[in-house]
């Protein structure tokens, strides 16, 4: 049998090598958690990117058909008609 202080010793060695392996995997897995939810946002901003840049075109188109038509003769004729 070994004695006390070698068990003690080897024990000691054993429970820091479990302990920092399972706080390095924890380490780990919160990095790759996060990760993912980064991987998310970017995906999000990017989605919303899309959509404005969609929506900035559409309402550019908008302006300018209604810049079209504000200067025509029936968009005239409509203004006397409220006025």
């Amino acid at each position: 049998m070994a004695p006390r202080w070698f068990e003690s010793i080897i024990g000691g060695i054993i429970g820091s090598i479990l302990g920092s392996s399972a706080v390095a995997y924890y380490i780990f897995h919160i990095q790759k958690q996060n990760n993912i939810a980064m991987d998310r946002i970017n995906h999000n901003i990017g989605r919303l990117d899309r959509a404005l840049d969609k929506f900035n075109s559409s309402a550019g188109d908008l302006m300018g058909a209604m810049d079209g038509l504000a200067f025509t003769q029936e968009s005239e004729d409509r203004e006397e008609r409220f006025y």
